[in-house]
């Protein structure tokens, strides 16, 4: 028996009533827990400005995709610490002074962690690499508070003839990270979520099974709300592209909470993935906890989640790099 008119029309309107009020109130409380702070991307002159002067002496500038990329042809301090110096090339890729002349490229993508924050570059994992293998020239294009999306729109203008693709993931690479601080705020180039766009159905998809779904115990806000299951299609896609050359190979980084907890879903998710599209995994786990063991704790501050001091970094990309070695991903 077909339900009257009357009655569908009514159950239509409660039905579309109930999906505009939830994106309103979405957006409400997004804006609320980002204490009602409208973001919007910074202007190339705002960038410019920023990092001109005093934030990273010039060693950044605007790129009009990704918001800023490493200034090319630069030699310049690293967060303006004094001796802290790093170089680029025509591509804004850094490297070490003792490149040699020939020989293999390697390529290091990523974010903070593969950049090294606030620690020398002969200490961040490229260095490492480059001191660890002499023969080879290692490059590295991994910029602070990258995405993923931000790192595959990076190696579009760099794809060339690399030996080797080396992306050190990190948790928060997961998130699509869209819309950035204005200068005005702490620090420009972290970034927060848009606003719920209520014309973006699979956005909006995603933010309705993430209010249900939330993450793995382990991982805490944004980084928690990104390990929705719905996103790792997307996340796949996008490591396919940056292994178009057959050539990548990815190393698991973990995060304070995660090794707080022992919660370790999404590496295990993640690298489940990876087996399927064939692309090396570089599991770095047991540096963590035989480091945590033996010199208390492998990260910068007790509120620090992600980086490493000078000591730990060096540790972890010499582990690495054996890894890298006995795997047969770089030549012994």
């Amino acid at each position: 028996m077909a339900f009257p008119k009357e009655v569908v029309r009514k159950l239509v309107l409660a039905a579309v009533s109930a999906g505009v009020t939830y994106g309103l109130v979405g957006q409400a409380l997004w804006l609320w827990n980002h204490r009602l702070s409208g973001q919007r991307l910074s202007t190339a002159q705002e960038i410019e400005a920023y990092h001109a002067d005093g934030y990273s002496y010039g060693l950044y500038r605007y790129h009009p995709r990704r918001q800023v990329t490493l200034r090319p042809d630069h030699r310049g301090l690293r967060h303006g610490m004094r001796g802290l110096w790093m170089r680029t090339d025509s591509r804004g890729l850094a490297f070490d002074e003792a490149l040699p002349e020939d020989g293999p490229a390697v390529l290091v993508l990523g974010d903070s962690v593969a950049f090294g924050s606030w620690v020398p570059y002969g200490d961040s994992f490229p260095g490492v690499l480059q001191r660890e293998f002499p023969a080879l020239r290692v490059f590295s294009g991994a910029t602070e508070s990258y995405s993923l999306r931000q790192i595959v729109d990076l190696y579009g203008e760099v794809r060339g003839d690399w030996s080797q693709l080396i992306y050190v993931w990190v948790a928060n690479d997961f998130y699509e990270w869209r819309f950035r601080e204005t200068p005005f705020a702490s620090d420009p180039r972290g970034a927060r979520p848009q606003p719920i766009n209520l014309f973006d159905f699979r956005d909006l998809w995603w933010r309705l099974t993430d209010a249900f779904a939330g993450g793995p115990d382990g991982l805490t806000g944004d980084d928690a709300m990104a390990w929705n299951r719905h996103r790792y299609a997307d996340h796949f896609r996008l490591i396919e592209a940056l292994n178009a050359d057959g050539n990548l190979t990815v190393v698991l980084t973990y995060v304070r909470p995660q090794l707080d907890a022992a919660r370790y879903e999404p590496q295990r998710r993640l690298a489940a993935g990876l087996e399927r599209l064939g692309v090396p995994v570089i599991e770095t786990l047991e540096f963590y906890e035989q480091y945590r063991l033996d010199s208390g704790d492998p990260f910068v501050t007790e509120t620090d989640h992600v980086h490493f001091h000078a000591e730990a970094s060096g540790a972890w990309s010499k582990a690495v790099a054996d890894s890298l070695r006995q795997a047969g991903v770089l030549p012994p």
